[in-house]
């Protein structure tokens, strides 16, 4: 009897070590799966949306390869260029890459970074920490799809800086916080696409006829023009001038000749007029996704975002 009850203990404690074991493998599976869903995603500039999908799909893997720095990709030549364009006008890492070189054989394409593989993963890392922070500053997942987007605004209208190299590009406005309308308007198109949201930088001409740069987002079933970087030199973000203009605003206030990124013409028409009380408000407040607003002459204003 003693020996069949031995036996049993030993059955039993064997059983709990593999289910302890099979518990730390869920839980391991399931922090990977966590932190999987926390990776930024790959977007690009929604003029592209009706892209090829074996363009889409060679552009995400090339964008995963530029963050691995993997150097040697395989992908048709005959679509290369249209994956270029993308990462180009959408992807701030690309930043890190010195040039892409055509293999002789067709087969696909040599990747030549400007850093070895452990600054470039510094790099990365870096551009990655610091994309999050910006996230989490403007409750990304923690608000709604409209509050966010106005939180990203005003980050970017409060905190942009001029900068003096007029070549400067998307990544280095990401992390050195300097950038012109043109990085600026790319930097905002990428932060709210992480959230899903349809967007489009524009190019256009001011009143001024110096080009400048803009963005075209859809809320709701509406579109609305934005332009933190104006903002800024405005009124340092303390306002909503620029935030949900129309079309017509956007005229009004000097700005012509709207192109896409692909330098097609501009079609949609924003008529929206949601945001029309902005352009003249003296302070405004943010609560549970309503953005109330008092203007000159103290009538208040809720707007559901």
């Amino acid at each position: 009897m003693k020996r069949i009850i031995a036996l049993l203990l030993c059955v039993l404690t064997v059983f709990s070590v593999f289910v302890g074991c099979s518990k730390e493998e869920n839980t391991d599976e399931t922090q990977s799966a966590q932190i999987q869903q926390e990776q930024l995603k790959y977007t690009y500039d929604a003029v592209f949306n009706s892209a090829n999908e074996s363009v889409k799909n060679n552009y995400q893997e090339v964008c995963n390869a530029i963050v691995n720095r993997d150097e040697n990709i395989r992908i048709s030549m005959d679509i290369f260029q249209d994956v270029v364009s993308l990462l180009y006008t959408s992807f701030p890492l690309v930043d890190l890459v010195d040039k892409f070189s055509p293999n002789s054989d067709n087969s696909g394409i040599t990747i030549v970074y400007k850093y070895q593989k452990d600054e470039h993963t510094k790099l990365v890392e870096g551009f990655n920490n610091s994309v999050k922070t910006i996230l989490k500053e403007c409750k990304f997942n923690d608000v709604s799809t409209g509050e966010y987007v106005l939180n990203i605004y005003k980050y970017i209208s409060s905190n942009a800086k001029k900068s003096g190299d007029a070549s400067i590009k998307l990544y280095d406005t990401i992390i050195k916080g300097e950038g012109t309308s043109f990085t600026y308007s790319k930097m905002f198109v990428y932060l709210v696409q992480q959230a899903d949201v349809e967007a489009y930088q524009i190019v256009a001409f001011d009143n001024k006829f110096a080009t400048c740069s803009l963005v075209l987002l859809k809320l709701g079933d509406s579109y609305f023009y934005c332009d933190p970087f104006r903002e800024n030199n405005d009124n340092a973000g303390a306002m909503l001038k620029y935030f949900g203009m129309t079309t017509d605003y956007v005229n009004e206030i000097g700005i012509s000749k709207l192109q896409h990124t692909n330098y097609d013409e501009v079609k949609i028409v924003a008529n929206d007029t949601k945001f029309e009380k902005c352009k003249d408000l003296s302070t405004y407040n943010v609560d549970n996704g309503v953005l109330e607003i008092t203007d000159k002459a103290s009538n208040v204003y809720k707007i559901v975002l």
